[in-house]
């Protein structure tokens, strides 16, 4: 198969694609003014209350939650660091009662999750809480994720430490927070930290002592035996649809719930 190159001619304001079966003319760019700005010296990304983003999905809204960020546990970050865990990516989900009540539904969301751990490789345990339940009108399902917020160097650091292979390894280049610059509109806008999924965290090698999140609710062993990384609930209001094997439909919820995670 023959690929044929394709380049760019900024003409003025204007810019004209060639090489492509004709010339294309492209929408006129402008560069805004702004402000440059940095990482705010000792700031942290916990306590910052993050957005509540809405998405649709055939007239249907999927609410994502993600409240507010944590403060990494820094008592367990100075501890030795624990071993990697044997084995690979491992995603628990917690059913609640109804759910665990429909073997159907139980068990379209155990063949999502088997997907899921045959995709990603950290050697993690992920926990989710997943339930049915009434929702607001319109709403297909609501998530809430658990983050958590620390300095900008310390996830900059973990992330740059976690690179392996030289496919990887330009991450060791992202700037530290005194490197670090930002072209933002006007100087109301600032830097303070980073924030991460607890998940994410974990990926990068935080341990879960470190990451004190809130608890499964529905969890074996008892309602404060396993931290959970995030919560699912689904419509009981939609007629989901639990089988893959005549297709993917719009309402089939194993695209559902690998969409939520």
């Amino acid at each position: 198969m023959r690929y044929a190159a394709c380049r760019s001619v900024r003409v003025r304001s204007t810019s004209v694609r060639h090489g492509c079966g004709g010339a294309e003319a492209l929408e006129p760019r402008t560069l805004l003014a702004g402000v440059t700005v940095g990482v705010t010296p000792g700031s942290s990304g916990a306590g910052h209350a993050l957005a509540t983003l809405v998405d649709t999905d055939g007239g249907g809204a999927i609410v994502s939650h993600h409240g507010t960020a944590l403060p990494i546990n820094h008592a367990a970050l100075s501890a030795t660091a624990a071993a990697p865990a044997a084995g690979g990516f491992n995603l628990v989900l917690n059913k609640g009662p109804t759910l665990s009540a429909d073997p159907i539904a139980a068990a379209a969301l155990e063949q999502a999750a088997s997907f899921l751990e045959s995709v990603f490789h950290d050697p993690i345990t992920v926990v989710i809480d997943a339930e049915v339940a009434p929702l607001d009108p319109l709403q297909l399902s609501v998530t809430d994720s658990v983050f958590f917020g620390d300095a900008f160097d310390t996830f900059r650091n973990a992330i740059a430490s976690d690179a392996r292979g030289a496919d990887e390894a330009f991450v060791r280049q992202l700037p530290t927070a005194s490197t670090f610059h930002a072209t933002l509109p006007d100087d109301t806008y600032s830097v303070n930290g980073m924030v991460a999924t607890r998940a994410n965290l974990l990926a990068l090698g935080f341990n879960a002592a470190q990451l004190p999140g809130p608890f499964s609710e529905y969890a074996d062993a008892g309602p404060t035996s396993v931290r959970r990384d995030a919560k699912i609930t689904f419509s009981s209001d939609t007629a989901f649809d639990y089988d893959r094997s005549d297709g993917i439909s719009p309402g089939e919820i194993s695209s559902r719930i690998l969409d939520d995670v």
